[in-house]
């Protein structure tokens, strides 16, 4: 009935059309199976005529049963032609119905139910829902763990702060772009509703209290949706490295959005130790000329 414990019955995404809903297109199937192959006329490709191989009933005398090849066109399911809408982390060589079902954050909740999909303590809902993709690299900002590409992960762009002083935001010790509460698992230890949303920030099955994105120079959007956050003409991806170990983007990603040559750097740089980092600091040197 689910052949890929994907929450989404076989019937409804073998036979979904193209509209990817998730629901069956054919309605009104009844119980009318006309050359009597069991499979209902409303699956059958030819009803006039049983699938290619039929048995003889009652079996013959050695206990077995007579195999006849049916002389009318073939009938049944052709393979190929089962919907495959694939999608971020499906396969594109199984139809939908034994394809497994999407958990970009290998947490073990489907994506289709997962609050959020990245992990990284923000909602889908909060990061634009299914479809948004602020920079435009293919993976929507619920998976992406860089929406703006500046080489910052989202986590710390929208809550920077460090109150240990280790230059890392507290929020990401780990600098994996996503909320310590994760086990070698991948499974979320602070999970009680099991509905992929950290329960630190997590208001719809508990009584976290959601990200409120930083939006350092308040011009409309979110520090982790803005490449320049303090709007000093310098971009972040400058900013947040020193200038003798700068690392350049190399333009590349895996799944997760975030840059190969940045991905896992956590470290924000501050010039001045004022605890503000540079990429926030519209003096940061601390000379009292801006930057």
């Amino acid at each position: 009935m689910n052949s890929d414990n994907d929450l989404t019955n076989d019937v409804d995404e073998a036979w979904d059309g193209t509209d990817a809903d998730d629901l069956s297109d054919v309605s009104g199937c009844g119980t009318t199976d006309m050359d009597n192959d069991g499979l209902l006329d409303c699956y059958d490709s030819n009803t006039a005529n049983p699938s290619v191989i039929m048995y003889n009933n009652p079996p013959d005398d050695d206990g077995g049963f007579d195999a006849v090849v049916s002389t009318g066109a073939a009938s049944g399911n052709i393979a190929g032609t089962f919907p495959n809408n694939g999608g971020q982390g499906q396969s594109a060589a199984e139809p939908d119905w034994r394809d497994t079902a999407p958990d970009a954050d290998n947490d073990g909740i489907p994506d289709d139910i997962d609050l959020d999909d990245d992990n990284d303590g923000l909602s889908d809902l909060q990061e634009g829902g299914d479809d948004a993709d602020f920079d435009g690299d293919g993976v929507p900002n619920r998976l992406d763990l860089d929406s703006d590409n500046d080489g910052l992960a989202d986590i710390v762009e929208a809550n920077p702060t460090d109150l240990d002083g280790n230059g890392v935001a507290d929020v990401d010790e780990d600098g994996d772009g996503r909320v310590d509460a994760i086990d070698g698992m991948g499974n979320l230890t602070n999970d009680a509703d099991n509905n992929g949303w950290d329960n630190t920030y997590d208001n719809v099955g508990s009584t976290g209290t959601p990200v409120n994105p930083l939006d350092t120079d308040n011009a409309g959007g979110p520090d982790y949706l803005d490449i320049d956050a303090d709007n000093d003409g310098i971009v972040d991806v400058i900013e947040w490295q020193t200038t003798t170990d700068y690392i350049a983007p190399t333009g590349f990603w895996f799944e997760d959005g975030w840059d190969n040559a940045l991905d896992g750097i956590a470290v924000l740089t501050d010039t001045d130790g004022d605890g503000m980092p540079d990429y926030l600091d519209l003096d940061s040197d601390g000379d009292g000329e801006s930057d």
